[in-house]
């Protein structure tokens, strides 16, 4: 099977609708625990979802059927959600941006089961050539790679500014630097995959190109920080459509 990897449709969250990014923040002290960890259970679901497709396809386990990384999949939704469960309550949430504590839980394991699904599209070895087969797996390791680097960046500066007040100026700057810092991340890991594969270049491998699999996993770490953070300028990006061409 050869590489092939699609950034699904945005997911519909259930809030009402985002906060402005430069009024966004500053939340009530009582709201920072349930924040926290709605941010924690984003990233760790996201994350391990991630790592446990990327070892499969390293070691080749005969424990990585469908079926068990499913199961594996929903063990980890499962911790993220009590994590939320433990830290909020509907009060909290409402404070966040959610109408209640299932709505927030909902959003989390939509999304990590939207980015289990877009991922999974990365960990297929095509079986052309054992030089395409390992020019995926360094694809794959840098998708995680990127996603990790992308999401944390993401969650730091969510972060800062919900439990500070940050003039809107900061913010703005803050949010700059961030896209400067995961942009910059991109392109290293970028050079370093073109690097590993010279008897495979990335052009002869199925479509989609490197540059388009990381600019996929770059926005899905915003989706992934989008479903935590509920303001206006991190969020599900959908990718742009073509328009059909004029008879």
């Amino acid at each position: 099977m050869g590489l092939v990897f699609l950034l699904s449709a945005s997911p519909v969250l259930g809030h009402g609708g985002r906060a402005p990014f430069l009024l966004w923040g500053g939340l009530p002290r009582s709201s920072i625990p349930c924040q926290r960890a709605i941010g924690t259970a984003a990233r760790l679901c996201a994350l391990g979802a991630a790592q446990t497709r990327l070892r499969c396809l390293l070691t080749a386990s005969p424990r990585c059927t469908p079926e068990q990384i499913e199961q594996q999949r929903r063990r980890l939704e499962a911790r993220a959600l009590d994590l939320i469960s433990q830290a909020c309550t509907d009060r909290a949430v409402a404070q966040l941006g959610f109408v209640g504590v299932i709505e927030a839980q909902a959003d989390i394991a939509n999304n990590c089961a939207r980015g289990d699904r877009d991922l999974s599209a990365i960990f297929g070895i095509s079986q052309e050539s054992t030089a395409t087969a390992t020019c995926t797996t360094h694809i794959a390791s840098a998708a995680v790679k990127l996603l990790r680097v992308a999401v944390k960046n993401w969650q730091n500066m969510l972060d800062r500014i919900a439990y500070k007040n940050v003039p809107p100026s900061r913010k703005a700057s803050l949010l700059a630097s961030t896209r400067t810092r995961i942009g910059k991340a991109k392109e290293k890991l970028r050079l370093l995959v073109s690097t590993a594969c010279p008897g495979a270049p990335i052009a002869s491998l199925p479509a989609p190109s490197l540059e388009e699999v990381l600019t996929s996993v770059a926005l899905l770490a915003e989706c992934i920080a989008g479903a935590a953070y509920v303001q206006d300028a991190v969020h599900c990006t959908p990718l742009p459509t073509t328009a059909p061409a004029s008879p």
